[in-house]
């Protein structure tokens, strides 16, 4: 069977396994062709169900490119990113522009929000600059022209606090072109989009021999909706759409257009961009009536626009009782309509379980057990659906202590990580002057070895945490512990507390020492505190082996704890915007009032170079680790998966559970 042009999966379909069931059973050239899907996942999903339908044997695979890939030479070869003439292609970015590590480039626009109002906190400053970026993100993403921000507010007669807002938003349009162009460098959501753009405009004269397939996308971002039109175009062009309402009336998908929380507004969108409408989009041949079908239909009018469920013609038709159910379906049936009976409802929802829960805790424990219990059945899959990340967290940690490590799309967050939870229990315990808590926190850490065996280790922490810790002041410091301990020298363990807390003392030394030099006036700056907080942490992690060392950096997701740390050094001492911070005085943007330029030692200099007091730096650095991911070159448990939305459309599993919805 010859396919070209716009299909549809539908909702009640398993998305992955109908699509890979389907291109097997077509007549194309499958060795030659390219499937485009949403991200790497899809990728490796729609991997797995090829090779899980042929059974073990082989198969040429098609090239499977995750969409948001373009711009990565590596992922997508020689066919995407390559062979593009230059003269016929005058307007292509040919050679792309590196993108803006974030650490990085949050650190310049930090110093930019510093310098238009020197009167900010470093974290403050930073917490703008994060917001900053993250607007730029977004206006690349949309392909807006920074220059157009202006325009959006009018009225000059605003409160200070608009004024202030309009003061940094003038940063993206005033400054950061200048930045860029002295740099060398793009925002990543640019560098994209731009590479997108370069490759339609190589599929226009130069269209590919083999099929092309996009599947699994909604065209959430102009650049998105771009490239399936152009896909559409292609001799071989063929877009599969995932969970299109097929249901809905001419009048509900115009409703819909002007919606645009409604979860079918997006196919509004990209079909627009395709110059069709809904009635262009076929069924894909390979797909069935499945067992879920009447809950998509139920589900398909519970989300019909309130002006169309008012409606006499296509509104809630919902009746109870076994006469009035007669009635209505005598009634719709004459109509050529659906009625929506108590018995069809229970039908639909036959298999789905609602769990309410008091707090968030007994949530979190209740879906880990549910992916638990999969695990009791071969060849079982669960998966947990959620945007809520928080939730996430929790119940990997209850996973955890069955053993069970799931896998998690969105990988593993840099404050999650075992070490910078140890740095950062560090710094609290220096911060605090040794709060009892901190203490205890940090010798309970298993990244805490201090090159003593397990047994003195525990020794030495059973004594002061029953001896010396309940009959001492807290936050004092050392000097109170030390000095009970010499006092009880016949206590049990206090041979080993001794060992202990000399080691702790002995290896924290250098960050106290920062600390108090900068009580009165802060003297360091983030880089000065970042490499003591290294040292105190390496000195910390020492094995009882000499041969290991510091165990430090072999922890869980010490690879991306070590990548943060070179990034955010670097981003620290390197100076990117001498020529954006000329611009910006030039052009008069600094707050008014703010005096003469500031200058290095004055605390109201460049973010990297302001001297911090010891909280604020924590502060900093908790801030600047906000959104790190690491993306883990392990994979966790193959049948225990949390899953985004944009993931879960296209995994294939036994279970789902919908959680912090």
């Amino acid at each position: 069977m010859k396919i070209k042009g716009l299909y549809n999966i539908p909702s009640f379909d398993d998305f992955g396994m109908t699509l890979a069931r389907g291109l097997l059973a077509a007549d194309i050239d499958l060795a030659n062709a390219l499937i485009l899907l949403p991200n790497r996942r899809a990728c490796r999903s729609l991997q797995t169900t090829f090779l899980r339908l042929r059974e073990g044997r082989a198969l040429l695979l098609p090239r499977l490119v995750p969409m948001g890939d373009l711009s990565d030479e590596d992922a997508v070869g020689e066919s995407i990113a390559g062979g593009i003439d230059p003269e016929a292609l005058p307007d292509a970015d040919l050679d792309l522009a590196d993108a803006w590590p974030r650490l990085r480039r949050d650190a310049v626009l930090a110093e930019l929000v510093a310098y238009k109002d020197p009167s900010l906190s470093p974290d403050h400053v930073m917490a703008l600059a994060q917001e900053l970026g993250r607007l730029m993100d977004q206006i690349e993403t949309e392909g807006i022209r920074p220059d157009r921000l202006p325009s959006l507010v009018q009225n000059q007669d605003l409160a200070e606090h608009w004024q202030k807002s309009l003061l940094f938003l003038s940063i993206l349009y005033e400054v950061w072109p200048g930045v860029e162009a002295e740099a060398g460098l793009i925002s990543a959501a640019a560098r994209r989009r731009r590479a997108v753009e370069n490759q339609i405009r190589q599929w226009r004269l130069a269209p590919p021999t083999g099929p092309v397939f996009a599947a699994g996308s909604t065209g959430s971002i102009p650049s998105t909706r771009d490239l399936l039109s152009a896909v559409l175009d292609l001799p071989q062009g063929v877009v599969i759409l995932p969970g299109l309402d097929e249901d809905l009336s001419a009048e509900a998908w115009g409703e819909i257009a002007g919606e645009v929380t409604h979860p079918q507004h997006g196919f509004t969108e990209l079909l627009n961009a395709c110059g069709c409408g809904p009635e262009a989009v076929r069924r894909w041949p390979w797909s069935g009536a499945g067992e879920r079908e009447a809950r998509t239909r139920l589900l398909s009018r519970a989300m019909l626009p309130a002006e169309i469920t008012a409606s006499e013609t296509e509104g809630w038709r919902i009746v109870t009782g076994a006469e009035a159910e007669r009635e209505a379906k005598a009634a719709a049936g004459a109509r050529g309509e659906e009625t929506l009976t108590s018995e069809a409802i229970a039908t639909a929802f036959e298999l789905v379980t609602l769990y309410q829960c008091d707090d968030d805790d007994t949530e979190a424990k209740t879906i880990a057990l549910a992916l638990r219990d999969g695990l009791d059945r071969p060849a079982f899959v669960s998966a947990l659906v959620t945007p809520d990340r928080m939730l996430a967290t929790r119940v990997r940690g209850h996973l955890q202590r069955w053993g069970i490590e799931p896998d998690d799309s969105a990988g593993l967050q840099l404050a999650e990580t075992p070490t910078f939870k140890f740095a950062c229990i560090v710094l609290d315990l220096v911060a605090s002057r040794v709060d009892h808590f901190d203490l205890l926190a940090l010798l309970h850490h298993p990244q805490c070895q201090l090159g003593l065996d397990e047994a003195t280790r525990q020794q030495g922490r059973a004594c002061l945490d029953l001896e010396v810790l309940r009959q001492t002041a807290s936050g004092q410091g050392f000097t109170p512990l030390q000095n009970w301990l010499r006092a009880h020298p016949s206590s049990p363990g206090v041979v080993q507390a001794h060992s202990v807390l000399d080691r702790v003392v002995a290896a924290t030394r250098v960050l106290w020492e920062m600390a108090e030099q900068g009580e009165d006036k802060p003297l360091w700056n983030a880089f000065d505190w970042l490499l003591a907080t290294l040292e105190c942490v390496e000195a910390l992690s020492q094995s009882p082996d000499e041969a290991v060392g510091s165990i430090a950096w072999s922890q869980t997701g010490s690879e991306a704890m070590s990548a943060f740390v070179s990034e955010w050094a670097q981003a620290l001492t390197e100076r990117d915007v001498s020529y954006a911070r000329a611009e910006g005085d030039s052009a008069g943007s600094r707050s008014a009032g703010t005096g003469p330029g500031p200058g290095p030692g004055t605390g109201t200099g460049p973010i990297a170079e302001r001297p911090l007091a010891l909280p604020t730096f924590v502060a900093l650095l908790d801030r600047a680790a906000q959104g790190m991911t690491l993306r883990s070159p392990f994979v966790g448990h193959p049948r225990v998966l949390i899953l985004g939305g944009i993931e879960a459309r296209l995994t294939s599993v036994d279970r789902i559970i919908l959680g912090g919805l």
